[in-house]
């Protein structure tokens, strides 16, 4: 039979030792969720409009395929 001691300990450090890393793993899903996520995708909407500005000044890349591949180069 475990020590009264023992089942003190236990019951003070096994729920923290759950409850921590469920703390730790919730708190990085909120801040990569509401802050890193939204600001990527505020980059890109700043990428796409001003890629669609410039291939608004050059109607020359719809119809000449090495202009396009100068404005938009393939990797």
């Amino acid at each position: 039979m475990r020590s009264l001691r023992l089942q003190l300990i236990l019951s003070h450090v096994l729920p923290q030792l759950i409850i921590l890393p469920l703390l730790v793993i919730s708190l990085a899903y909120i801040i990569e969720s509401q802050f890193l996520l939204a600001e990527l995708a505020n980059d890109f909407r700043r990428v796409a409009m001003l890629a669609a500005q410039n291939a608004e000044a050059r109607p020359a890349i719809w119809q000449d395929a090495s202009q396009a591949e100068d404005f938009a180069p393939i990797f």
